[in-house]
């Protein structure tokens, strides 16, 4: 330093080049010297004591903690190529990741993500977010909603519908008994017969069967049911239609004579497929009434940016939630197999528990494994790792997934799971995944240690990602009393 200005007032005095602003009174202004050019500088009288007097406590910390605080030596947690998540808790950087931009980078080669979290640790509202940011550059969104929330005008639908209303899209609603969207797992637009290896018609209709008749199909059962798939296709051609389940039933008790090798006649092939048919016959018409019994409705596709399959009102027990995400998840599969030009798209399973066993685990990890090639990112979202099995499927298919968001769980066993699924540390992560904050997720990115991120979110975001509205209701049961009165004197001025 060649020079210094002091510059003094009666109650500061500012040394301009070092930018150090020193508290002065007229006391201590005896001490105060004015530095000449070519002087070696000296700091005040005051400020001389100050710092002799002052003894520095030694404080024990860690190289990761103190790594947030020095940041000449810290790096940013990642690069700013893709979608902003939020800020890393650890140094303050902000945190971006995107699959689809990463994808082939440092050996990153899986597109597909899981979440897991808690009730109430903000899962929901990042995997809405999520959807809203790969919307904004121009992706495709599908989506299959299952949650059912009570929405801000007093009805009830998907906790997705908000979302998509607010957007401008409509949800497609999928209920049993009719008044709702229908999928005919045989129309040649869900799967076709085999599509660059998407599950196709003979899986799904084996998946519906085996639903039905509670266990898996024995090979027998097997060949019954392709054989009678065969003859409701042909018979459905030559009529100008498109065959559907009944079809398949109506041949599986009564099959065409035929000569096939291994089976001497049409009465053993109805021996085989009696209880299938039987089955598929109740299932059909009781738990997926409305649902795949009849053509495709007119108007399903995903053409437009956003679709979101509202399947909240399909009962929770037996398995018409399991049938139909297999069925979207092919049929989804099936289409963008199809198209000329591939545009990535995001295909968003919420409460995915439902469909990580048995067939339904199957034909997922089947359409999971050609997500690649077909410019899909599954996001798979749960609450816990203990909603799989060990042995199903569905455990290889979130082991190959190179992205997850772990949000708070409560339960240390379910804490200790989620690091044993990845590899971390369950002495380092396991407590830190008990005590994380509404909002705090640590973020899996291919190989690299985990990030502990601050999930940021705007006010629209917020506005149309927020689950409250029934836990924040006012209403009383007098309320909807007389609700339910003015509904029923509505009626009857209507006759």
């Amino acid at each position: 330093m060649t020079s210094m200005q002091v510059c003094q007032d009666t109650s500061k005095q500012v040394c301009q080049d070092t930018g150090i602003l020193v508290g002065m009174d007229e006391r201590v202004d005896e001490d105060v010297k004015t530095v000449v050019r070519g002087a070696t500088p000296r700091w005040p009288a005051l400020v001389r004591r100050s710092m002799r007097s002052r003894r520095m406590e030694p404080l024990a910390s860690t190289t990761r903690q103190m790594r947030g605080v020095a940041l000449a030596e810290a790096r940013p947690s990642t690069t700013t190529a893709g979608l902003a998540l939020g800020v890393d808790v650890e140094n303050g950087f902000p945190i971006f990741h995107d699959p689809f931009t990463l994808y082939g980078n440092d050996g990153f080669s899986s597109p597909n993500i899981v979440t897991f979290g808690d009730l109430g640790s903000g899962k929901s509202v990042s995997a809405k977010t999520w959807v809203l940011r790969n919307l904004m550059v121009g992706r495709r969104v599908v989506i299959v909603d299952k949650k059912l929330q009570a929405l801000g005008d007093g009805t009830r639908a998907g906790e997705y519908s908000t979302l998509a209303r607010t957007l401008g899209y409509t949800p497609i609603t999928l209920k049993v008994g009719g008044g709702g969207t229908r999928i005919n797992i045989l129309d040649p637009l869900i799967a076709g017969e085999s599509i660059d290896g998407v599950a196709g018609q003979q899986l799904l209709l084996e998946t519906v069967a085996s639903a039905a008749v509670g266990r898996s199909l024995n090979e027998r059962e097997r060949k019954a049911l392709r054989v009678a798939r065969e003859s409701a296709t042909c018979a459905a051609e030559q009529q100008g239609r498109v065959a559907h389940v009944g079809d398949v039933t109506h041949f599986l008790l009564e099959p065409v004579e035929q000569s096939m090798p291994g089976i001497s006649g049409a009465d053993v092939l109805a021996d085989w497929g009696r209880d299938v048919a039987f089955a598929l016959e109740r299932m059909v018409t009781e738990e997926l009434a409305g649902l795949i019994d009849g053509p495709t409705s007119e108007g399903v596709n995903v053409s437009g940016a956003l679709t979101v399959f509202d399947i909240s009102s399909l009962p929770d027990e037996g398995a018409a939630v399991g049938i139909m995400m297999s069925v979207l998840n092919t049929w989804l599969h099936a289409m963008i197999a199809r198209s000329r030009e591939t545009v990535p798209t995001l295909f968003v399973v919420d409460e995915a528990w439902h469909v990580a066993e048995g067939d339904f685990a199957r034909i997922a990890r089947k359409n999971a494994k050609l997500a690649r090639g077909l410019g899909i990112s599954n996001l798979t979202i749960l609450q816990h790792p203990g909603d799989i099995s060990p042995d199903s499927p569905a455990i290889s298919m979130i082991k190959e997934s190179q992205t997850a968001f772990v949000f708070r769980q409560d339960k240390a066993d379910d804490a200790v799971a989620v690091c044993e699924l990845f590899g971390w540390d369950v002495g380092e992560w396991a407590p830190l995944l008990q005590r994380l904050g509404t909002g705090i997720c640590v973020v899996k990115i291919g190989a690299s240690r985990p990030l502990l991120c601050s999930w940021k979110v705007s006010d629209f975001e917020l506005s149309v990602a927020t689950t409250d509205a029934a836990m924040k209701s006012r209403a009383t049961l007098t309320d909807a009393f007389h609700s339910l009165n003015e509904e029923d004197g509505e009626a009857s001025r209507g006759q």
